[in-house]
């Protein structure tokens, strides 16, 4: 693991890895670096417009409230082998669809989606 400071800050100008992952720590950042192999992530990336058009956001884990993207997603992809579950209303309530892996162009939710989660 190595943390950058502002003492070292700049001296690594080049740092060239698939699976890093930034997350903050006291003082600056903490790099791990880790293997594509390692990485078991589910993703869905959810979008504003019909077609995969608009703002995107792309999450690895579910969520009780899209925050802002609360009732605009129009188009999901869905990726990797896990299926999801997205609800009308925050906290996973309301009418709900689930989708599995797959590109879906327009939704029977459109923007109605307020939550979701990641299905084993």
């Amino acid at each position: 693991m190595f943390t950058a400071n502002k003492s070292n800050q700049g001296k690594f100008k080049h740092i060239t890895a698939i699976g890093l992952l930034i997350a903050s720590a006291v003082g600056g950042f903490a790099l791990q670096i880790v293997p594509v192999s390692a990485q078991k992530t589910t993703d869905v990336i959810l979008y504003e417009g019909k077609n995969f058009t608009g703002r995107a956001i792309r999450l690895t884990k579910g969520v009780d409230s899209l925050g802002r993207f609360n009732n605009k997603t129009s188009s999901i992809k869905v990726l990797n082998n896990q299926r999801w579950q997205f609800w009308a209303k925050q906290n996973k309530k309301g009418r709900s669809i689930i989708l599995s892996p797959g590109n879906y162009p327009s939704i029977n939710l459109n923007n109605n989606i307020e939550s979701l989660k990641g299905l084993k």
